[in-house]
């Protein structure tokens, strides 16, 4: 069992990079075949690396108890966007695991339906964490989390904000 799960877990990681990496255009993240994530002007792509792992996962509270794993890094002037791919999760484990986190306060939270959902937290050291949580229609479960200051969250980190810049193939 744990043999087959890994080999999925292989298979989306690689189907996901090739995706990901045929891409021209440098303004979108492509997150399924038929489904884009526009980045607002400002956001940059990154490359992924260990310490952003790590930093993810420490914001999410990410201890291997969910199948959420680190796609994209996103920078801007004043924040830092962290993509997360859902992997055999479902939205209520995410969102008990995200709430427990022992280095943030709980702000707010609020769920749209049955496919979407944002918690908004502080961290002790002052910073805001925004995370909104949306299943696309082929099924994909995507995690968009925001660190920044309080205005720049609010600001331009709300869940239409981040709806609007999600794009499906007619």
């Amino acid at each position: 069992m744990r043999i087959l799960k890994a080999n999925q877990l292989i298979f989306c990681l690689l189907a996901f990079f090739l995706l990901s990496s045929c891409t021209n255009n440098k303004n979108e993240v492509i997150l399924d075949h038929q489904t884009k994530y526009l980045l607002p002007n400002g956001l940059i792509s990154n490359n992924v690396t260990q310490l952003d792992v790590n930093f993810y996962n420490s914001l999410i509270n990410n201890k291997n108890e969910t199948s959420l794993i680190l796609y994209k890094v996103l920078k801007g002037n004043n924040f830092q966007m962290y993509l997360g791919m859902g992997f055999e999760t479902s939205m209520e484990k995410i969102k008990t695991i995200i709430r427990s986190n022992p280095n943030s306060t709980l702000i707010s939270e609020q769920t749209f339906g049955a496919d979407s959902f944002t918690i908004y937290q502080k961290t002790e050291a002052g910073q805001y964490i925004s995370h909104y949580f949306k299943e696309l229609k082929s099924g994909n479960k995507y995690l968009f989390t925001a660190i920044g200051n309080n205005t720049i969250i609010n600001e331009s980190f709300t869940s239409n904000f981040i709806e609007s810049q999600i794009t499906y193939k007619k």
